[in-house]
């Protein structure tokens, strides 16, 4: 009886949700995943984000997590990408961010009198 050789090891499945389109000072909520085939034996599976363009800098609340959050310094559109390895293969998905600028500040009303009259 001869067997199939077992598969040999297979880079992480890396996703990273949809594209999403935030407004200032809001932050993104990164919904990343990596599943892996458990080969190499024994070898523990890493993750982190990091940010491959965009006009600002991206502060990430935890980059080794695929799960976390994002915030952005400027309005721009920014895509991050996550990157999984398990030691002897890795792979990589990327999501795009659209972040809108902060709706204006309040400012006080504007007051007008009208022209000077005079009268009897």
């Amino acid at each position: 009886t001869v067997n199939p050789a077992p598969p040999g090891n297979q880079p992480p499945v890396v996703t990273t949700g949809a594209a999403q389109t935030i407004t200032l000072p809001a932050g993104a909520t990164l919904a990343g995943t990596v599943t892996d085939d458990g080969l190499p034996t024994g070898a523990t599976v890493t993750s982190q984000w990091t940010q491959q363009s965009g006009p600002g800098t991206t502060t990430f609340a935890n980059a080794a997590s695929p799960q976390t959050t994002a915030t952005f310094s400027v309005a721009g559109t920014y895509v991050l990408r996550l990157t999984a390895s398990d030691t002897a293969a890795s792979a990589f998905a990327e999501v795009t961010i659209t972040v809108n600028p902060a709706p204006p500040s309040n400012q006080p009303p504007v007051v007008t009198t009208g022209a000077a009259q005079t009268i009897t």
